[in-house]
This record gives structure tokens, sequence and C-alpha cells, in this order.
């Protein structure tokens, strides 16, 4: 009787167990529907981030200039060193800085990058300084309303991905475990992408970025004291030359051609009198 009554104890206590167990997998896999399904929509209440005061900007905080300027200088290396001293003088950096020889002038095109706050001094600098200008175009862009979404949506992914964390911490079953996994991956990769944005608009906003065109027209000696009309007109008539002498060399190349040509001319020219004299017969 004893030892019935033992054994009837011990199989009530095994399917408590069991079934707490049971339960215990049952709301694993409640939470983590629920939390998939707030992944796709918004977050818990519990994990709701609040708009931190960081982001509260001032309007015009977050601003995004580009310049793009062109000119026509006499003498280009001077405008070059000029260029040198003025973004030495605020700070600035070149980004980028390409040399090229055409057959009637010699460029650079350059890259600035500049502190915002001195944008605007460097550009009156160089446009009063620097030659004739032939193109110019500033564009400034409020990114502010980017800079405050992305950071919120930063947020909210941590919130996530911590939550996914503990989650993990609960789930027994290997395709359990690497769905949860996967999860993580995905929301770590999405937080590097909106880390590498904001990155990228926070420099955008401290270094505005100014592409510069420096063109010298070639002239020789003689033509150095003309006009910029006389220049053209003499390096038109240059080209022209070269253009001619192409055509010249072009044509004693194909000299074969040329010979076995006139040869089947001459011979068809001779046998025309002999075609005439048998019509004639």
């Amino acid at each position: 009787m004893k030892i019935t009554l033992a054994l009837s104890c011990l199989i009530l206590i095994s399917c408590q167990s069991e079934s707490s167990k049971i339960a215990h997998q049952k709301n694993v896999a409640i939470d983590k529907f629920s939390l998939n399904e707030a992944f796709e929509t918004e977050p818990p209440q519990s994990a709701q981030p609040t708009t931190s005061p960081t982001y509260d900007l001032d309007k015009g905080s977050k601003i995004m200039k580009d310049g793009n300027l062109s000119f026509e200088v006499n003498k280009l290396e001077n405008t070059k060193n000029y260029i040198d001293t003025i973004l030495k003088k605020y700070n600035g950096y070149y980004e980028q800085e390409q040399y090229y020889a055409y057959r009637d002038r010699n460029t650079y095109a350059l890259i600035l990058r500049v502190p915002n706050d001195k944008f605007d001094k460097l550009i009156d600098d160089i446009e009063s300084d620097v030659g004739q200008l032939k193109q110019k175009n500033i564009m400034a862009k409020n990114i502010s309303e980017e800079y405050v979404d992305l950071n919120i949506r930063l947020e909210n992914s941590t919130a996530y991905l911590n939550q996914y964390r503990e989650l993990l911490k609960q789930v027994y079953t290997t395709s359990e475990i690497l769905e949860m996994q996967e999860n993580i991956r995905r929301i770590e990769s999405d937080i590097e992408s909106k880390k590498g944005r904001i990155r990228y608009l926070d420099n955008r906003v401290q270094y505005s970025k100014v592409s510069i065109e420096l063109s010298e027209l070639v002239v020789t000696k003689i033509a150095s004291s003309t006009p910029a009309f006389g220049r053209r007109l003499i390096n038109a008539a240059s080209n022209g030359a070269q253009i001619l002498s192409s055509i010249i060399l072009g044509m004693i190349s194909i000299w074969p051609i040329v010979l076995i040509l006139g040869i089947i001319f001459a011979g068809i020219k001779a046998l025309s009198p002999i075609k005439n004299a048998i019509k004639e017969k």
C-alpha cells in the first residue's frame, strides 16, 4: 500500500513537471511570435523609445552645402598656389586633385572640403581673386528631418536587438535558436547601416564640398600678348593645319591602292581605241 502511494506521488510530480515545461515552451513561443509581429510594425510599449532631447534640432542646424565653380585663368600654377593658401587659411583639405593637359588648355579639377561655417567666406575669396568666372552653382540642403528620423529608428532597432538577445536565452530547440540568431544578425546589420548613414551625414554637414575647375589656354610666345579672341584664332588655325597634315599623311599611307587604281584606269583607256576599231569593222 505504501509502495503504491509512493509511486502515485512520483507519477503526479512527473506530470506536473512535464506540464510546467510544456507551458514554459508555449510562453516562449508566444513571446517570440509577439516580438516578431512587433518588429514588423512597431516595438512593444516597454521598448518604445522616446525622442532624445539631442534630436530636437534648431532650424537650419543640419545644412549640407555644395559649391561648383569654373574659372578661366592666366597663370594656372599661381592660381593653384593661391587656392592652397586659401584652403589652409580656412582649415580645409583636398578631397580630390586632378591635373589635365589638353592640346589647347591645361586644367586643374579640384574638390575641396571646408568647415561648414567657413563655406561662404571661402567662396567669396576664391570668386573675387581667382580669375574669369565661367560657371557657378551653389546648393544647400536641409537634412534635419532625415537625421532625426535615422536616430529614432536606430534607437528602435537597438530596443528590438536587446529583446531578441534576452529571448534567445529562453529557447531550447535548435530550430528556434537558429531562427533567433538570424533575426539578431538581421537587426545588427540594419543598425550598422543606420550608423554608417548617420556618420556620413555628420561629415557632410561638418565639412562642405566645393568643386573647382581652373583652366588656362595654351598659347605660343608670339601670341602671348594677344587678347583671348586672338588666342583662340591662332589655336583654331593650328588645329586646322594639323588636320590637313593628317589627311595628306593618310593619303600617302594608301599609295599601293592608288597605284593599282591608276594602272587599271590606264589599261581601260588603252583598250578603248581597239574596241572602237572593232566596232567600225
